[in-house]
C-alpha cells in the first residue's frame, strides 16, 4: 500500500524545479540593485514601488536560442514573475521593464507582470532571480503559467545563472 504513494512523491520532487540542479551554473547574472545574499531594497518590493530591477547577463553558452528569467520565493515556493522567449543576444533587463522580446508569464500570484517580495512583516524570505538559457524558443502564448513554462523547458535548458537575496517583511 505505501509504495503507490512513492512515486508520486518521487514524480514531484523531481518535477520541482525543472530539473534545474542538472544544469551548469555558468551564466553570469547580475544587479546593480543590491548585493548577493542582502535584502532586496523596499522598493523593488510589493510595500512600495513594485519595480523589477535591473539585471544584466553574459556567459551564455553556444546554441542559445532564448532565454527565461524567473522570479522565485524559495521560502513559499512561490513564482513570482517568468518571463520567457528573451532574445539570444539580450544581455539584461532594465529597471521597470521586460528583456529584449521576453513575454511575461503568470506567476502564482495570478499577475502576468513583475510581483515584488511580499513577505509576511517581521518573516525573512529567501529569493531566487534566475536567467536559464534554452536551445529553442518555447513558443508560449503570452500568460503562460509556470507548470507550463517548466514543462516546455525541460531536455531544452543549456545553463543557468543565479542571484539569492531576502526579503524582510519591513
Amino acid at each position: 500500500m505505501r509504495v503507490r504513494h512513492i512515486l508520486p512523491v518521487a514524480v514531484i520532487l523531481a518535477s520541482f524545479g525543472c530539473g534545474l540542479s542538472d544544469v551548469p551554473s555558468t551564466i553570469r547574472l547580475n544587479t546593480p540593485a543590491f548585493s548577493v545574499g542582502s535584502d532586496i531594497p523596499v522598493s523593488y518590493s510589493c510595500r512600495a514601488d513594485n519595480d523589477s530591477p535591473p539585471f544584466s547577463w553574459d556567459n551564455l553558452p553556444k546554441g542559445t536560442k532564448s532565454t527565461v528569467f524567473i522570479v522565485e520565493d524559495l521560502t513559499t515556493r512561490t513564482t513570482n514573475w517568468i518571463v520567457y522567449d528573451i532574445a539570444p543576444d539580450a544581455t539584461g533587463s532594465p529597471e521597470q521593464g521586460v528583456a529584449k522580446d521576453g513575454i511575461q508569464g503568470t506567476g502564482d500570484a495570478g499577475k502576468n507582470y513583475y510581483v515584488g517580495p511580499c513577505g509576511k512583516r517581521g518573516e525573512q524570505n529567501r529569493y531566487a532571480f534566475r536567467v536559464i538559457a534554452l536551445d529553442r524558443k518555447l513558443g508560449l502564448p503570452a500568460g503562460a503559467k509556470r507548470a507550463q513554462v517548466d514543462a516546455a523547458m525541460r531536455g531544452h535548458m543549456l545553463a543557468q545563472g543565479e542571484i539569492q537575496a531576502t526579503d524582510n517583511g519591513f
